[in-house]
């Protein structure tokens, strides 16, 4: 094998790798000018749903003897109504590490440091009666109002427009579609 073999493999490579940067580039382009045209429409029917949200919100929360059973009713393929909080989690660092020794052994690499300190984020994950069983208490669960579409197929591309959108407008944030604006 010599250089000029290897030289010439190279240069084949090279030319195939800027087609593909040039399609790439051209295909982002597009993409580019695609979301240019349809950026008013969706910036209107951002600030229509915000409008129409911040009324839904309003009137849930001035009818909250409507949702006492059950809490969220669907209409129209949106979800409304009231979940529960997250609220914060409350427990002894050093009871509920040894509570987790004693329960979750298997777990104690994803529930707790290495100082053996109580890992928040993982125990979040924990459904109540676990929780329970380790001396944590969910304090603060106030019941939230919840509007959000059953169908969540495009829910994901949504909330990220949404995201974009606002972070350019920079307005005070409501609950919409499960997140904020």
């Amino acid at each position: 094998m010599s250089l000029l073999l290897i030289e010439s493999q190279t240069k084949k490579y090279s030319e195939a790798y800027s087609e593909l940067t040039d399609s790439i580039t051209k295909m982002e382009q597009e993409v580019e000018k695609a979301r240019n045209k349809y950026m008013p429409d969706i910036k209107a029917g951002v600030a229509k749903i915000k409008a129409a949200g911040e009324k839904l919100h309003e009137s849930i929360d001035e009818n909250k003897d409507l949702f006492v059973k059950p809490k969220t009713q669907i209409f129209h393929n949106i979800r409304v109504g009231f979940i529960k909080g997250k609220g914060k989690k409350e427990f002894d660092n050093d009871k509920t590490v040894a509570l987790i020794h004693k329960h979750y052994p298997d777990k104690e690499d994803l529930l707790i440091q290495v100082e053996e300190k109580v890992i928040s984020k993982a125990i979040e994950q924990l459904p109540a009666a676990d929780l329970k069983k380790i001396g944590v208490n969910i304090v603060d669960a106030q019941d939230e109002i919840v509007i959000r579409p059953v169908d969540s197929e495009i829910k994901k591309v949504i909330d990220k427009i949404i995201s974009e959108i606002t972070n350019e407008e920079e307005e005070a944030p409501i609950i919409v579609l499960g997140g904020q604006i």
